[in-house]
C-alpha cells in the first residue's frame, strides 16, 4: 500500500507523540500520507510525501489509519462517504469498542498489512431518509445507529412505527434507536437493547424510556424497512445519525430506515475475538 490517510484526534493523551513516530515510519516504508492540515502544520516533518487530505483525495487512498476513539472513527466512515477504503483503527482512548487495536499493536498490525496477511471485516451501514411532505428532504448513513429523540425539554414524543407497511405500534417515549449488529454495544445497549453478533443481517429497533413496559427490543433482518413517523406537536425532536450530523423533524415527518448499499470496511485485529472484546471492553461476565 502506497497511499495512506491518517485521522487522529490530538485530544487523546499522547496522540502527538504517537502520530509523529508513526508518519516517520510510514516514509521509511515509502507510502504517500493524507493527513489534514491542522496535524500536517503541528508535526512539522518537511516531505514531498506528506499531504493534505481532502476530499477529492479519497477516490486515490488504499487504507486510513485512524487514531482516536470509536468517535473519531464515526467521523472517519463519514468522511469517506461509503467509498470501499479498509480502515484500520487505534484506540487511544478509554473504551474503544470499535478501535479495538491497541498502541502497543500499531506496527505490528501495520506490517501484516503490508504483507498482505490480515482480515477485513464488512460492517453493514443504515441509511435513514427524512420524508416531508411526500418529498425527500433529507438523507444520512451510519455504521453504529440512527436515533429519534427529543431535544433539551423533558417531554415524551410520540410516534408510529411501521415495518414493511405495515403498523406495529404507537409510541410514547423519549425517543427510538435503529441500529446495526455494529451499533447494538453502544446507545442501543445502554437503553436495553441486545447484543447482536457482528456479522449478522439484522436491524435492532429499541425504544428509549418508553412509558408502556410493553414496547420491548426488536431484532428485524436487515431486508425490512423501518419507517417512523412522528406524531408529537413538540418542535425539539431530532434525528441524530452516529452522533455526528443532526436534523431537526416536524410533526408529520417520516424517517425510512433501510440497509445501505454502503459498507464500512474494518482491518480487524488478528489476537482476539468478538466475545473477548466483550469480556474486556464490558467487562462481561465478572463479578465484583
Amino acid at each position: 500500500m502506497k497511499n495512506l490517510g491518517i485521522i487522529v484526534n490530538l485530544k487523546k493523551e499522547n496522540a502527538f507523540n504517537i502520530i509523529k513516530e508513526l508518519v516517520s515510519w510510514l516514509l521509511n516504508k515509502d507510502c504517500n500520507i493524507f493527513i489534514s492540515k491542522e496535524v500536517l502544520t503541528q508535526i512539522n516533518i518537511p516531505s514531498n510525501k506528506i499531504q493534505n487530505i481532502e476530499e477529492t483525495d479519497i477516490e486515490r487512498l488504499e487504507m486510513v489509519i485512524v487514531l482516536g476513539g470509536d468517535g473519531t472513527l464515526l467521523h472517519t466512515v463519514k468522511f469517506l462517504k461509503g467509498r470501499d477504503v479498509p480502515i484500520l483503527a487505534i484506540n487511544l482512548g478509554k473504551l474503544g469498542f470499535l478501535t479495538e487495536i491497541t498502541q502497543d499493536e500499531i506496527y505490528s498490525s501495520l506490517e501484516r498489512v503490508f504483507e498482505k496477511q490480515y482480515t477485513i471485516n464488512y460492517k453493514i451501514m443504515i441509511e435513514a431518509q427524512v420524508i416531508r411532505n411526500n418529498k425527500k428532504a433529507a438523507v444520512f448513513y451510519a455504521l453504529n445507529d440512527a436515533v429519534v429523540n427529543k431535544g433539551s425539554l423533558a417531554r415524551l414524543i410520540n410516534f408510529e412505527l411501521f415495518i414493511q407497511d405495515e403498523y406495529i405500534a404507537t409510541y410514547f417515549a423519549d425517543g427510538i434507536i435503529v441500529s446495526t449488529p455494529t451499533g447494538s454495544t453502544a446507545y442501543s445497549l445502554s437503553a436495553g437493547g441486545p447484543i447482536v453478533y457482528p456479522s449478522l443481517n439484522a436491524l435492532v429497533i429499541t425504544p428509549i424510556c418508553p412509558h408502556s413496559l410493553t414496547h420491548r427490543p426488536m431484532v428485524l433482518t436487515s431486508e425490512n424497512t423501518i419507517l417512523i413517523k412522528i406524531a408529537s406537536e413538540d418542535e425539539d425532536i431530532n434525528l441524530t445519525c452516529d452522533g455526528q450530523e443532526g436534523y431537526s423533524l416536524q410533526n408529520g415527518d417520516c424517517i425510512a430506515i433501510t440497509k445501505a448499499t454502503r459498507q464500512t470496511l474494518l482491518i480487524c485485529s488478528e489476537k482476539r475475538s468478538f466475545f473477548e472484546v466483550l469480556r474486556a471492553k464490558l467487562n462481561w461476565g465478572k463479578r465484583k
